[in-house]
């Protein structure tokens, strides 16, 4: 698979940077950034595998608005399960 065939928008993501571990919905996607919506960081994954099967995670610090991710700064970004209503759950 290409690199871009996941960076559609309506995606659901989790996006490792170098510091921190970010989840969200694609709302768009430039040159340099990734756009997420209904985003949050997640402070604790629980167990990762699980985390990424479920899209519930051990701590969930939702945002209030956009969050533009620095393309530069990804190490992994791996598709999830859409978030429910409520957002992204914790465990």
């Amino acid at each position: 698979m290409a690199f871009n065939t996941i960076l559609v928008q309506g995606k659901s993501v989790l996006i490792r940077t170098v510091t921190m571990i970010d989840v969200g919905t694609i709302a768009g996607v430039t040159e340099d950034f990734i756009v997420l919506e209904n985003a949050a960081w997640i402070g604790d994954t629980g167990r990762f595998a699980d985390s990424l099967k479920s899209g519930k995670f051990a701590e969930v610090e939702p945002y209030p608005g956009l969050v533009w991710v620095a393309r530069s700064s990804i190490v992994e970004l791996c598709e999830i399960p859409a978030p429910g209503a409520g957002g992204y759950a914790q465990k």
